[in-house]
């Protein structure tokens, strides 16, 4: 009773600060991520270290994947304090001990006289998250499981237009049930619900956003097809100027104007090679400007971040892009050599037989 106490005090005091914050300046966040980001993949880590302080000066409630890059910059630059100070921040998100236990790139965080520390904090704040926003955590995961359930039935059926209707209508319902989640208790943030792990270890996105991607989604003559659906968008955007969703999230997920103006062109690996398709929306000139007017990197720097995850696949760090799917695992309606020809070839390994 006195940890689940303690950690409802802990978990009192790291959100308080957000809910007196409001709007916070997403745009200079973003910016300065993005530089950051840059510096790693150039391997510049005590510049990477200095925008990330930016960063976290400018939003009391940063991301989990920006403090997770940020927390393993510095302890490849030998800056074990501040590098504890990260996995407190970590720790509040409620990532759990299992995670700096599990995580190999953080076990120099295990020299640190704090480490035990560490654990028991990270293991209090879960519960303090758990324990205060059980009904929200229990409600959302209810709508996950059945997105889920509802997906694997229609992946197993015939997939055609009655299939397809009834899959959409499904989802339907569940977005109906989300949408009014958002609207009478906020978006919820991972300080309020917690970070989402795989395997204890690997941030990804929560689970209610397959719910809204799939919202999107209705039946056409030749499949699935996408329209223009912004019940999310009022909160979600809401929630991107308060600092508490990232701008690619809100505008990757939700079919809108100006997710087709930012949008990035699609990547894909053929053997030992990685090629950027063609773009279907605005041109380069636009696309820039409108990333660049909400702090997101532009088409040339989100090419250097794709080559970096594809020739240095195993490097610790969360960076967006990710690594893409093989040519065979994207649907095309043109032969493979007619994508390739109008593709544009980004990245070549050395000494691989292609």
């Amino acid at each position: 009773m006195k940890v689940v106490f303690l950690a409802l005090l802990l978990f009192a005091s790291n959100t308080a600060s957000f809910f007196k914050s409001g709007h916070i300046d997403f745009v200079s966040y973003n910016e300065q991520v993005n530089k950051a980001e840059l510096c790693v993949v150039s391997a510049n880590y005590a510049a990477a270290d200095q925008f990330y302080d930016t960063a976290f000066s400018i939003s009391q409630t940063p991301f989990g994947i920006d403090l997770q890059n940020a927390l393993i910059v510095t302890l490849m630059l030998g800056k074990r304090d501040k590098a504890m100070m990260y996995a407190n921040k970590l720790a509040s998100l409620g990532v759990g001990s299992g995670y700096f236990v599990k995580k190999h790139v953080l076990t120099g965080l295990a020299e640190h006289p704090e480490w035990l520390g560490l654990l028991h904090r990270a293991d209090s704040f879960k519960s303090g998250i758990r324990a205060t926003n059980s009904g929200l955590i229990k409600k959302l995961a209810t709508l996950e499981d059945a997105c889920n359930q509802e997906e694997k039935v229609y992946q197993t059926s015939s997939r055609n237009y009655s299939d397809s209707r009834h899959f959409v209508k499904q989802i339907d319902s569940l977005a109906t049930l989300l949408v009014r989640i958002f609207q009478k208790e906020g978006y919820p943030a991972e300080h309020v619900i917690g970070v989402k792990l795989v395997s204890d270890t690997i941030l990804v996105e929560p689970g209610f956003a397959k719910i809204i991607f799939l919202s999107r989604m209705t039946p056409g003559d030749g499949g699935m097809e996408t329209i223009y659906d912004d019940r999310f968008l009022p909160s979600l955007s809401e929630a991107m100027k308060s600092g508490i969703v990232a701008s690619e999230f809100v505008y990757g997920i939700v079919p809108c104007k100006m997710g087709n103006e930012i949008k990035l062109p699609l990547l894909f690996r053929l053997n030992c090679s990685l090629y950027m398709a063609s773009s279907q929306f605005s041109s380069d000139t636009d696309l820039n400007r409108t990333r660049k007017s909400l702090g997101l990197c532009d088409k040339s720097e989100y090419v250097k971040k794709a080559r970096y995850n594809f020739i240095v696949p195993n490097n610790p760090f969360l960076i967006q892009p990710a690594l893409p799917a093989n040519y065979e695992q994207i649907p095309a309606q043109e032969s493979k050599d007619a994508v390739i020809q109008r593709s544009t070839l980004i990245a070549k390994k050395d000494n691989c037989p292609d």
